[in-house]
């Protein structure tokens, strides 16, 4: 099954929710970004229906999921771990939740695919093959 659609029509872990809006909240208030992201983040998340982790299905995508994909051109396959951290990724460790492909991660499901506007205004899409869960913190 195909889904293309963004977080606020997707399910969420409630730990997951309130660990974002106050994330998201900080970085809106810093001087230097601009304020659209943050404004399209805050509403994304606000608008997300969420559960209680522990009834959520394995198979759904929440920070500390490790997710093996393929990309959607070269079908080439990479992996990593959808964390709370904000600083740079690099295919194959962490994927910070606050990107454009991590938001886009967040409450996907395996067999989903997720499509996302790059910084340079095209458009990426990747098909989730796995979902797993890890067992250690991811809000450092």
């Amino acid at each position: 099954m195909s889904r293309e659609d963004d977080i606020a029509s997707k399910l969420i872990s409630t730990e997951d929710h309130a660990l974002l809006l106050p994330m998201i909240q900080r970085i809106a208030d810093e001087p230097r970004r601009s304020p659209a992201l943050p404004e399209r983040l805050l509403s994304a998340v606000r608008e997300a229906r969420t559960m209680p982790r522990h009834l959520l299905k394995t198979d759904v995508v929440t920070l500390g999921s490790f997710v093996v994909y393929e990309d959607d051109v070269t079908t080439s396959r990479a992996s990593g771990i959808l964390t709370a951290r904000c600083d740079d990724w690099s295919e194959g460790k962490q994927i910070p939740v606050l990107t454009a492909f991590g938001l886009q991660l967040l409450g996907s499901r395996e067999g989903d695919r997720v499509v996302w506007q790059t910084t340079l205004g095209g458009w990426r899409g990747v098909t989730i093959l796995r979902v797993a869960k890890c067992v250690f913190a991811t809000t450092r």
